[in-house]
């Protein structure tokens, strides 16, 4: 006599927690990027013109290639994340809203960039997609 054997398969939770994951681990990664950004901002060592700024006293500004010198705090503290999902699909955007934020990464008709976004991503790629399966795997397990 054979036996039976009744299995049920919840595909629709598993889908449920790999997006819960996903958003999750997205978030965190946007965290992870921001504070790198912010560090390369604020703690990196520049090397270029050192000038008077008046109440401000004696600076350095970035060089070339450089992320950019911190006068302000604005740059460091302008990052927007926006995180939206649409179906299976998790976007996480970051911005910087500083004005003068593009100019600063990618330079201009008269200034050589000064990028800070894009060393981030290269400094920290390899982080935000440990963050990103590890957040999964910590929601289906």
């Amino acid at each position: 006599m054979a036996s039976k054997v009744r299995m049920t398969w919840r595909g629709h939770r598993l889908v449920q927690q790999v997006r819960a994951g996903a958003q999750s681990g997205a978030q965190r990664a946007a965290d992870l990027f921001i504070e790198e950004a912010r560090r390369l901002i604020i703690e990196t060592p520049k090397s270029g013109v050192i000038y008077y700024r008046g109440a401000l006293g004696w600076r350095q500004a970035s060089a070339p290639g450089e992320p950019p010198a911190n006068l302000t705090g604005l740059l460091a503290n302008s990052f927007k994340i926006n995180t939206s999902r649409t179906g299976t699909v998790v976007t996480v955007s970051i911005t910087n809203t500083a004005p003068y934020a593009q100019f600063l990464e990618f330079g201009t008709r008269k200034m050589e960039p000064r990028p800070f976004m894009r060393a981030a991503y290269a400094n920290v790629k390899d982080r935000m997609v440990q963050v990103i399966r590890g957040e999964i795997q910590k929601k289906v397990t």
